[in-house]
């Protein structure tokens, strides 16, 4: 009986295995062919390629086995090689209803080759229009819930949990809902729940205060019913954040009282009767890093967290600071890979490694969220810097596009960032990256991505050099480039680290 089970369970494996989709592993250097294509990388069982019929270019990258000597054209228009053999062309397409074909010719010497690559055309998905509700109903946020710009847009908010909205409009799976200060957001539908009435208006009838000097710590908690929030921001300069609390009020005469070294100097409440906003400023003596907004019995608790003190070592600038090193990707997850076969992964782990190494010896607390060439969950990259209650979490990159954009407009050293409390670091990062790896400036931009979008901490997302870019893939793939862009983060976080406070 125990042997026909197991032959059973071994049937069923390799069924379960026949029938799973293959998972792709592709080189890490060239394969000698005359002309070897790397990207586009995915094609049909007649070996065509895909593109979208709204799409009027796309680029091509590849490598040749004798760079120094070959001569390479796409159409008849001739394509710049690399020394180190890698090449990308910006391609404008043809008719957007029609099939074609990218004709390559490689010429080595006395020999010709020729490839044929054919490209199909698919129709451009259609957006639906959104359809206004005969009758708009009242909904609650679950959590994850995000707010978008259009249907299928960026991040614009990040609302709390169970943040009302009223919704007056849908396009397919989203809703259309516009926030007490008019502003017009887009949320997935499967992320509310309906309600039976418009929620009712919250009211803070107290305001007490924490510190927890150990954990650098200062909790504010708003007692009485709860409000939520959905708008924040925070200005640098004046050292003040500001929330907007939709559906609530303030008890009148609400006095609060502000414990001495406490991160938060005063706090201010001011009513309209749309929502509340809420000032809280930063005392002079402290840097603030970041926040938590949290829902309990008593209401909600606003967590502020202060960065460590000055260290008292002149050559261990960051003792005190926890760091969360991210080496973006992994596993069959490659990320970019540049035109002669070098994965992103693969450069950002060894960045990764290298930061590590550095920031330990600069006194830092350190972890990396993956040491080894494995698969790692966004949420759990994510959850490793919010459970260890780090002060920092930077995550490496190296870039690419997709298609339809032109990768001689866009190149170079880029910083990202989501929420305004991280702004000043990504722009310290950016400087360091650009005096050290000397690539054209792409800049410091907002990017909604996961990782940035974690707010308890201080969360950036570099992405120091293009992939796709021969020349600096083939920067990429040597030693001395990935220490010195190593070099240019530690260099850039001891940087903010001792800014003036």
């Amino acid at each position: 009986m125990i042997f026909r089970l197991f032959v059973v369970s071994l049937i069923l494996l390799f069924s379960n295995l026949a029938n799973a989709a293959p998972i792709r592993v592709w080189p890490s250097a060239p394969s000698g062919k005359p002309i070897d294509i790397v990207y586009p990388r995915e094609t049909d069982s007649l070996g065509r390629v895909t593109l979208a019929a709204y799409i009027d270019s796309t680029f091509l990258l590849g490598n040749v086995a004798n760079p120094l000597i070959t001569k390479l054209a796409i159409n008849g228009k001739p394509v710049t090689i690399d020394s180190g053999g890698g090449w990308i062309a910006w391609l404008k397409t043809p008719s957007r209803q029609h099939d074609f074909t990218w004709s390559l010719v490689a010429i080595t010497g006395s020999d010709t080759n020729r490839l044929a690559i054919p490209v199909v055309r698919t129709g451009s998905p259609s957006i639906a229009p959104p359809i206004k509700l005969k009758s708009p109903f009242w909904a609650l946020t679950k959590e994850g819930a995000r707010f978008r710009n259009s249907p299928t847009g960026k991040n614009i908010l990040l609302p709390m949990t169970n943040t009302p909205v009223k919704i007056q409009a849908k396009s397919r799976t989203n809703y259309f809902a516009k926030l007490p200060d008019g502003t017009g957001v887009w949320m997935d539908s499967a992320k509310i729940i309906r309600t039976k009435k418009q929620p009712a208006t919250g009211v803070i009838t107290k305001v007490s205060m924490q510190v927890d000097k150990q954990k650098r710590l200062t909790t504010v908690q708003l007692i009485g019913a709860i409000p939520t929030s959905f708008h924040y921001e925070y200005d640098e300069q004046n050292r003040k954040l500001t929330f907007r609390l939709q559906n609530a009020k303030v008890k009148p005469g609400l006095k609060i009282a502000c414990l001495a070294g406490s991160l938060v100097e005063k706090i201010e409440f001011f009513e309209n009767n749309k929502d509340v906003v809420v000032n809280v400023s930063i005392a002079n003596q402290y840097k603030y890093l970041g926040y938590r907004w949290e829902t309990d019995s008593l209401g909600l608790a606003l967590t502020l967290r202060e960065a460590p003190p000055p260290s008292a070592e002149p050559n261990r600038p960051l003792v005190g600071w926890r760091i969360v090193v991210d080496p973006g990707h992994g596993g069959v997850e490659y990320g970019s890979i540049g035109p002669t076969w070098f994965a992103e992964k693969t450069a950002n782990l060894d960045v990764s490694n290298r930061l590590t190494k550095r920031l330990l010896e600069l006194g830092a607390e350190v972890k990396q969220t993956r040491t080894t060439d494995t698969v790692m969950a966004l949420t759990d990259r994510v959850a490793i810097a919010e459970n260890w209650q780090a002060d920092i979490l930077l995550s490496v990159h190296h870039n690419a596009l997709p298609d339809g954009n032109n990768p001689w407009d866009s190149t170079g050293t880029a910083v990202y960032f989501f929420h305004s409390h991280s702004e000043g670091l990504a722009k310290t990062l950016y400087k360091r990256l650009l005096v050290r790896l000397a690539l054209p400036e792409r800049g410091v931009y907002v990017g909604d991505f996961a990782i940035c979008r974690s707010q308890p901490q201080l969360s950036v997302l570099t992405e120091a050099a293009f992939m796709i870019r021969p020349e600096q893939e083939r920067k990429l793939r040597t030693e001395e480039f990935r220490q010195l862009e190593a070099e240019a983060l530690a260099e850039g976080l001891v940087d903010f680290v001792q800014m003036s406070r």
